[in-house]
């Protein structure tokens, strides 16, 4: 088992005229950069808080990490103090890489008074599958032929030019995801999705929340489970799918602007609506309960 703990090689002194209060803020900075070989089937785990991860995909033979941590303090000596205290773990156990960041401190004497954060660009081939776990922070990734997983808390999370499949938990983390093809599972609380130009299968379970949804033929299945949750469709026509909608306890709103007639029905405090039943496209089935469901037309003014 090789094991490799990240030291700090460098430091540098950002002298920052942010304001925080009556006080500058003074920001202290250090890099650290790894190269790891790639090889088939190789994969990346990474275990973070307080972290900003953009993950590149590209034609390349090794898995470049680069990690910036970042100290924030009134007081310049205390950030450069405290800049020590969070560590970058870096190691390859068998086929996978596992990275990830902590604060290190002997007692809770001891424990920062900075703001502190880790930054990491990370650089690997299209086809390296990755496992993110992070809170706090914000997850970024582009340009992946590979499986994503994600279980983050308090992030923002941007997915674009990706296929392959997935699967995305996030909790108070807003989810967006554009240009792109695949398989995903989303699993979400007290946020809100945005699917944009993308196209596949995606079922999407989430509670107290807004998804937003460009439909287009070549999206094969969309399903959405919601909770207290509002689903917005965009397409230029309806013909184009296969839509089964049920809203308990809410609303069902066809935009005019498709000069199609639809009728909903009503089965106690459930109200739903089918079209284009009979007809072999991507299909669409959306339940909420306590939502409202749009059918919108683009304004392509």
């Amino acid at each position: 088992m090789a094991k490799i703990l990240i030291s700090i090689s460098s430091i540098i002194l950002l002298c920052a005229n942010f304001s925080f209060g009556q006080s500058d803020v003074q920001t202290i900075t250090s890099e650290i950069i790894e190269n790891f070989k790639y090889k088939p089937r190789n994969n990346i785990e990474i275990n973070a808080e307080r972290a900003d991860i953009f993950i590149t995909g590209g034609d390349v033979e090794q898995i470049q990490i680069k990690a910036i941590i970042i100290s924030k303090n009134s007081s310049k000596s205390e950030a450069k103090a405290d800049l020590s205290k969070m560590k970058v773990l870096s190691e390859k156990l068998g086929k996978t890489i596992y990275i990830r960041n902590y604060i290190s401190v002997k007692d809770l004497a001891n424990k920062p008074n900075s703001n502190l954060k880790v930054v990491f660009e990370i650089q690997l081939p299209r086809s390296c599958p990755v496992n993110i776990k992070n809170s706090f922070g914000e997850i970024m990734i582009t340009n992946l032929n590979a499986q994503v997983l994600i279980d983050s808390k308090y992030t923002k999370i941007d997915l674009s030019y990706l296929e392959g499949n997935g699967r995305v938990k996030s909790v108070l983390g807003d989810v967006y995801m554009h240009s792109s093809y695949g398989e995903y599972l989303y699993n979400l609380s007290r946020c809100d999705l945005v699917l944009e130009n993308s196209d596949g299968s995606y079922e999407i379970e989430s509670k107290y929340g807004k998804v937003t949804a460009s439909v287009n033929p070549e999206i094969e299945k969309l399903v959405v489970l919601g909770e207290t949750v509002d689903v917005n469709l965009n397409m230029e026509n309806l013909s184009s799918s296969y839509y089964n909608l049920s809203s308990k306890g809410g609303k069902i709103i066809v935009d005019q602007n498709f000069n199609v007639e639809t009728k909903t029905k009503e089965e106690g405090d459930v109200i739903l609506l089918e079209l284009n039943k009979n007809i072999d496209c991507s299909r669409l089935n959306i339940d909420t309960q306590f939502g409202t469901i749009s059918l919108t037309k683009p304004n392509n003014k």
